[in-house]
């Protein structure tokens, strides 16, 4: 399933075992640089999904109904178009980087 939020365009889903959030930036021609994918922004790894209804809402894709290998699947699937960003903590008075 493709959707499109703030200027980013996403893929989502999978048939199988595969429920990856593939996301695109394209330059200032309209050009696609890459997919790339952040790992916890994924579906989780036994729902991959196919032909799924996208809505958007905030920070949220939700995925309803589709299926997963071949056979149709009823309820929603939710993943995040912000993960949380990781941080680190170092030294004697816990500086975030």
């Amino acid at each position: 399933m493709g959707f499109t939020a703030n200027g980013i365009l996403y893929s989502v889903g999978g048939d199988g075992s595969d429920g990856q959030l593939l996301w695109n930036i394209p330059d200032a021609d309209g050009n696609l640089t890459g997919w790339k994918t952040e790992p916890a922004s994924d579906l989780p790894a036994e729902l991959g999904l196919a032909d799924a209804a996208t809505i958007v809402s905030g920070s949220h894709a939700y995925l309803v109904g589709g299926t997963t290998n071949g056979t149709p699947t009823q309820g929603v699937a939710r993943t995040s178009l912000a993960p949380p960003q990781p941080f680190f903590q170092v030294g004697l008075f816990y500086v975030t980087i």
